[in-house]
């Protein structure tokens, strides 16, 4: 089977709200790109304080993702340190977070994802993305964790 998933940048929540439309009735999953400024030089939706109010809105439960009654979310978190903040975006409705190996620190991360709340180990995949550049071999110390990893085009599903 082949699976399409369309990846959205949005610069607010009204640009991911018609980005997404473009795609809700053709996808299953569809990533949204996020950037902090920090590991990447750009920003996007939900990481600058103009979109407060649309997030707020959305941990609140007062409104969703757009779509989010027959579309499933992968972030893809081009953020520094983002195991930080995981509770942030898995509060914003998230069913794959994609954390950027480069841009973690690696011991803390370990630790996170030791200490991950079983529930969510069970009810939410992880993915590890790595640039083209970096050695495949850097993975290694996440092997024995349920987690997909991205190198370039290829994809690893690393288990137990």
């Amino acid at each position: 089977m082949i699976e399409i998933i369309p990846a959205v940048l949005a610069q607010n929540y009204d640009d991911l709200r018609e980005k997404i439309s473009r795609f809700s009735n053709y996808a299953k999953i569809i990533q949204i790109d996020m950037c902090d400024g920090k590991f990447v030089p750009s920003y996007s939706w939900p990481m600058q304080t103009k979109d407060e109010a649309s997030v707020q809105n959305i941990l609140n439960e007062e409104d969703g993702l757009p779509a989010w009654d027959h579309v499933d979310f992968e972030f893809d978190l081009m953020i520094k340190n983002v195991h930080t903040q995981f509770e942030f975006f898995t509060r914003l409705g998230a069913k794959r977070l994609v954390f950027h190996l480069e841009a973690e620190d690696k011991e803390q991360f370990i630790e996170f994802l030791e200490s991950m709340d079983p529930y969510w180990r069970d009810n939410l995949e992880i993915g590890l993305a790595i640039n083209t550049n970096t050695d495949i071999n850097e993975i290694s110390p996440y092997k024995s964790y349920r987690l997909r990893a991205m190198h370039g085009d290829r994809a690893y599903r690393l288990s137990r």
